[in-house]
């Protein structure tokens, strides 16, 4: 065995020599076993013994992060990011994260803490009536969206077509909708996404611009 190398190495290094002359054709097996005789200074009989898939007694040997994740403690904090990064798929949402999560780290007991849903809201004192549809004649949608997509069309230009829905979430002020998006296409042909809502406390992305000659947005306020 190379005289630098620790137990642990030398079963990192079987473990991996292994699944890859399990899936290797005769000649790259050739190369593996030729490697570990010269790692291991083992006999080459030895070294295709070594290589051969191994009986699991207890725990076996894992390499690398868990296979299994505990949902209940992964997905709050995941989906409070996901959210907070205007809903991005899944390969933007693993590249935005090392950005998130500081922040999240930083502040994690306001993201996922229950008064997101169950404290005092906003429009539980003097300004109920403004999550009162029939006195302010809409709700968390209308309210707060009818100032970006005034942004937005100022930007992009009118409007070909548009998908959307609401709903309420906490069920606090009855049927008034405390949250929507809308899916909308532009007649420019750019499509674009909008949403709002009474739930979404920070609120701390205001735009993003995804386009071939960058990626503009406004977080907190600042334009980045």
């Amino acid at each position: 065995m190379h005289p630098k190398m620790s137990q642990i190495t030398r079963q990192e290094v079987l473990v991996l020599k292994r699944a890859r002359y399990a899936r290797a054709g005769k000649e790259h097996k050739t190369k593996i076993i030729n490697d570990l005789v010269e790692l291991f200074g083992y006999h080459r009989k030895a070294a295709i013994r070594a290589l051969q898939p191994q009986p699991v007694i207890g725990a076996p040997f894992v390499l690398g992060r868990p296979r299994e994740f505990d949902p209940d403690k992964l997905l709050p904090p995941l989906k409070a990011i996901w959210l907070h990064a205007l809903q991005p798929c899944g390969l933007r949402l693993k590249g935005a994260l090392p950005d998130w999560l500081p922040a999240y780290e930083a502040d994690h007991r306001r993201l996922d803490a229950d008064q997101f849903l169950h404290s005092t809201g906003w429009f539980d004192t003097e300004w109920r009536w403004m999550a009162d549809p029939k006195i302010a004649g809409l709700g968390a949608f209308g309210d707060l969206d009818t100032h970006k997509l005034d942004i937005l069309m100022w930007l992009l230009g009118g409007i070909d077509s548009v998908a959307a829905e609401n709903h309420p979430v906490t069920g606090r002020y009855g049927d008034c909708d405390e949250t929507g998006e809308a899916l909308i296409r532009f007649k420019s042909g750019v499509i674009g996404t909008l949403a709002a809502g009474f739930v979404d406390i920070e609120d701390p992305v205001k735009l993003l611009i995804s386009g071939t000659e960058g990626l503009p947005f406004i977080v907190n306020d600042q334009l980045f």
